[in-house]
């Protein structure tokens, strides 16, 4: 299958609702999106070739535009079962998804499959359901027909995003090494002269090329003949994102915290009468040790709430609140976390959440400041003068003297200074 590679801002953390667009669009692309030519041909190997792979983002005061391109030529009968299915995914409450162009390229001939547009069919598979995760993505679908050996098929589309929880921030974090090898790779990333947006390519992506242009700043990151780079075997984890390219506009973790903050103080305030504040009491009433407050607060909330995590829409944003989280006896890493900060708070024990990337540590804190490196949130909480780690989503912590310390690496916590 040919997938559409929707590179937007990574975020873990979602904020009211955002207008839903679960429809597909049909339209040209974008007037300030180039048209990047194929190299040369050279010689076919393999089942498919990637002949051209191009990405072209642009920030503005409506949000993050992404124009994907790509062309692809079926080789063999097995790239036929290939490259014969296309699709493009989507967040439908963020993001706008507008196809521009289906077509087989057969020697001087150019088909246009796409046509109205009817032969699409759209999906919501929720891949991640057995994890306990509903991601609201969608899936567009199309099956090419008459499809040959020999044809070159390309697709082109638009996504349009704006996630307002950012409040205007733009961030990027576009992982190379998880493109396929390709004839020709070109990455365009460009914004409005004046705006201070920072970039970061490794050692192995191409070098960016600053130009400008009708008033914006454009970075050019291209290559000839990409290959897939592979990190070293056993290799740290940050070996892996050696091609990694990044763009934000945060001008320091500082500033990513300020942004997130808040949500979670919000999400974490309780009312005298709150449901939480029964809970409170009773633990409370158990000791006045913080240390045995504190073990019993974690054990309530990994014990007595089970993990669901709604990121549809803005859900991947804003924590939900410790009320409803109570009440419903179910969230996710944010939702967990907010409860167990208004227990502690409510006890009298110091506590504020910590983002962490569970699956991306190693090396997170070289990277450019963005919300986007973290998909986990746990808590930071300290009593007489130690620092223990709380994590809601696990299960069974006892004492929290004998809880090691998360193999995170690194943590930005959420602090009011």
């Amino acid at each position: 299958m040919i997938r559409a590679l929707l590179i937007a801002a990574c975020a873990m953390l979602s904020i009211g609702q955002a207008r839903a667009d679960d429809v597909l669009h049909f339209g040209e692309r974008p007037s300030w999106a180039t048209e990047i030519a194929e190299p040369a041909p050279g010689t076919f190997d393999g089942a498919i070739t990637v002949r051209l792979m191009t990405m072209q983002l642009r920030y503005d005061d409506s949000g993050t535009h992404q124009v994907t391109r790509q062309i692809m030529r079926v080789n063999t009968p097995e790239g036929l079962q290939m490259a014969g299915t296309i699709y493009v995914i989507w967040q439908p409450t963020i993001g706008k998804m507008t196809v521009n162009r289906v077509l087989i390229h057969r020697g001087a001939e150019t088909i246009d499959v796409m046509k109205d547009g009817k032969g699409f069919q759209i999906l919501r598979r929720e891949s991640q359901l057995e994890s306990a995760m509903i991601n609201g993505m969608l899936t567009a679908v199309l099956q090419v027909p008459d499809l040959r050996v020999g044809d070159e098929i390309e697709l082109a589309y638009t996504t349009d995003m704006s996630n307002p929880v950012l409040a205007g921030h733009a961030e990027t974090a576009i992982p190379l090494d998880v493109l396929p090898s390709s004839d020709r790779l070109t990455v365009k990333v460009s914004w409005p002269i004046g705006r201070t947006v920072r970039w970061m390519a490794g050692p192995l992506a191409p070098a960016p090329v600053l130009t400008k242009a009708g008033g914006f700043q454009i970075a050019t990151l291209t290559r000839d003949d990409w290959k897939k780079p592979e990190a070293p075997a056993s290799a740290p984890d940050r070996y892996s994102r050696m091609a990694m390219v990044q763009f934000s506009d945060f001008a320091s973790w500082d500033a990513v915290s300020g942004l997130m903050r808040p949500l979670f103080e919000t999400a974490a305030t309780i009312t005298p009468d709150s449901p939480v504040m029964a809970e409170v009491k009773r633990i409370a009433a158990m000791s006045n040790d913080p240390k045995i407050r504190a073990t019993e607060a974690l054990r309530t909330v990994q014990s007595q709430v089970r993990y669901l995590a709604r990121v549809d829409g803005l859900g991947a944003y804003k924590p939900e609140a410790a009320d409803a989280v109570w009440s419903g006896r179910s969230g996710d890493c944010k939702g967990k976390t907010v409860l167990l900060l208004s227990m502690l708070h409510a006890l009298g024990i110091t506590a504020d959440p910590a983002l962490v990337s569970a699956t991306d540590g190693d090396g997170v804190d070289a990277a450019l400041p963005m919300p986007g490196r973290f998909n986990h949130v746990i808590v930071r909480a300290v009593i007489d003068g130690k620092v223990y780690w709380l994590d809601g989503t696990r299960f069974g912590d006892g004492n929290i003297d004998r809880i090691a310390v998360p193999e995170f690496r690194w943590a930005l916590p959420l602090e009011a200074q």
